[in-house]
């Protein structure tokens, strides 16, 4: 019986199977990297408001006047006054703001999207001098009051008790310096 001899591969024929495949290899790369960064400057543009007062198929809304349900922002130490001043930061740059602090997996989930311009208090976040005087971080600062309707926040609630969620998160930008002040969910 005669045996076969099998022909071994020339190095020059793997070179050019394993050029074909790495060339392949880098385009599909290419086209994914390319297609992640198209839709990561949509999502952003979205939120940035590029498209009008709709972001992410939210709706925006904007109100000068400051909120008449007081109650619940009474609870978490937060005043609002009626500004008079013109904000330096636009409402779309404080909800682009807002968004970035909060993220797209929230910030999608909001079906909307409300924006209030006031002057700012928070009566609960102070600091103590050596003399025992409050030293208030936010009283009657301008500020956009961003408001993000239908994301679920867990309530800190007493220990034990059950979590309860909030539907409602306020996200502070201030209207002189486009910068984060803070957040607070309430109802």
């Amino acid at each position: 019986m005669q045996s076969r001899k099998r022909r071994q591969p020339q190095p020059k024929q793997y070179q050019h199977v394993l050029g074909t495949h790495l060339r392949t290899l880098v385009v599909v790369s290419i086209v994914c990297a390319v297609a992640v960064i198209v839709f990561t400057v949509v999502v952003n543009a979205q939120a940035a408001g590029a498209s009008g007062n709709t972001r992410a198929g939210n709706h925006a809304v904007q109100s000068q006047s400051p909120s008449t349900d007081d109650s619940g922002l009474m609870n978490v130490g937060v005043r609002y006054e009626t500004a008079t001043v013109p904000p330096k930061v636009t409402s779309d740059q404080a909800i682009a703001t807002a968004s970035n602090w909060l993220g797209i997996a929230l910030t999608s989930q909001a079906t909307q999207i409300s924006t209030q311009y006031v002057l700012f208090s928070d009566d609960q976040y102070y600091s103590t001098d050596t003399q025992g005087v409050k030293q208030f971080k936010f009283q009657r600062v301008p500020a956009w009051v961003v408001t993000f309707t239908d994301v679920p926040i867990p309530s800190h609630g007493p220990v034990g008790q059950p979590t309860q969620f909030n539907h409602e998160l306020h996200v502070v930008i201030n209207a002189e310096t486009g910068e984060y002040m803070e957040s607070y969910s309430y109802r």
